[in-house]
């Protein structure tokens, strides 16, 4: 009954500590049925809206949101952040910000980045973008995390701009993002100047075919999927423009959508990019991997005051798990599977996840044939 729903102080304090965490109201649950077995009468809703209210408590505006990110500026000075104010209304419109082992982080490993916004903070219908790459253990690694108030061309060029102002204007090799258009201009006016590549996510390009073309095609959609796989797979471009050709005229469902496709095939077609270094993050899981971390530590009901420590809760427990790759390097021991001094001294100076691919490369060269040709 309602009035035996009442949670108590104690607990509620419980609550409040495991919000300032950045635990989830299903993970909070779990936690109180297991801590408090014997008090609980309450429900899965009462633990929500005592979260929200006392979120709203702490409600964003822009003058505390700057407030807060000063203080973490005061706290670490290389801590890195851009708000950006209205003027004339005083509203928040966006912010990036970057801690300083994260721009430690982009020194060592921002050849290529991976950005992606497509997690949004429900209660304020904001996007939220994370820059990541990946480190030299495998993992990904966040570089800055960003709020927007608008997907515009206008906003995406002052995000990027104001990325680059974190890093010195130290562009990266490679950005690789889904395929929206007003990314795509913001692109051309920051990051192209630098010499930075664009390249497109390939698995938001499958998601789009599949939403597209599905139901178009109906039951040669099995088909089609497999002629596509082959197209991607193709590493010589004469062969892939054979095969593309052909897969439009086998499907002419499919004719419109993949003529759309073509135009921009040199941003996502292999046979364009295997001299391009990609750092093995030639999709977005990595950026995805970032954002299913960062859904963990934060909800719906998250306000934007409590939205740093969550993000910075996130950090941590992947820093945790970077310690732990550490730990287990020192533990264990390395096999060597040639007689190569090559092999040898890379498994003295790369990290077990370097030394693998290496490792696996020095074997797949052994199969071949070296002969001199007159």
């Amino acid at each position: 009954m309602p009035d035996q729903r009442k949670i108590p102080e104690e607990v509620q304090e419980r609550i409040f500590l495991l919000r300032e965490a950045g635990v989830d109201i299903p993970t909070i649950r779990k936690i109180l049925a297991v801590e408090f077995s014997s008090m609980v009468t309450w429900v899965y809703d009462d633990i929500h809206n005592l979260a929200y209210r006392h979120d709203q408590d702490k409600n964003f505006d822009a003058q505390n949101f700057v407030t807060l990110l000063e203080q973490y500026k005061k706290d670490d000075p290389d801590f890195f952040y851009i708000t950006k104010i209205n003027s004339l209304t005083n509203e928040f419109e966006a912010a990036i910000w970057g801690f300083s082992e994260q721009r430690l982080s982009y020194s060592r490993f921002g050849d290529i980045v991976v950005f992606d916004n497509t997690y949004k903070t429900n209660r304020f219908k904001m996007p939220f973008g994370i820059f990541t790459g990946v480190n030299n253990h495998g993992q990904s690694t966040c570089f800055a995390g960003a709020l927007i108030n608008s997907e515009s061309t206008e906003s995406f060029t002052w995000l990027f701009s104001s990325f680059l102002e974190l890093a010195n204007n130290h562009a990266p090799q490679v950005l690789l993002t889904d395929n929206d258009n007003a990314m795509a201009l913001a692109f051309t006016r920051t990051f192209e100047p630098f010499g930075t590549k664009h390249r497109l996510c390939l698995w938001h390009l499958l998601k789009n075919v599949m939403i597209n073309l599905t139901s178009k095609l109906g039951s040669q959609w099995k088909l089609f999927l497999k002629a596509f796989y082959e197209c991607l797979n193709e590493l010589e471009i004469s062969d892939f423009l054979n095969k593309w050709n052909k897969l439009s005229s086998d499907f002419p469902n499919a004719a419109e959508y993949l003529q759309s496709m073509e135009r921009i095939k040199e941003k996502w077609a292999g046979c364009y990019n295997k001299g391009v270094f990609m750092a093995d993050m030639t999709t977005t899981q990595r950026g995805e991997s970032m954002n299913n971390l960062m859904k963990g530590y934060m909800d719906a009901s998250t306000s934007l005051s409590s939205f740093l420590s969550a993000f910075m809760s996130a950090l941590e427990a992947r820093k945790d798990s970077v310690e732990f790759s550490k730990y287990k390097e020192i533990s264990c021991n390395t096999v060597l599977k040639t007689s190569s001094p090559y092999e040898k001294q890379a498994c003295f100076i790369l990290t077990e996840y370097a030394f693998k691919k290496t490792q696996n490369q020095l074997l797949d060269s052994l199969s071949y044939k070296c002969e001199k040709i007159r």
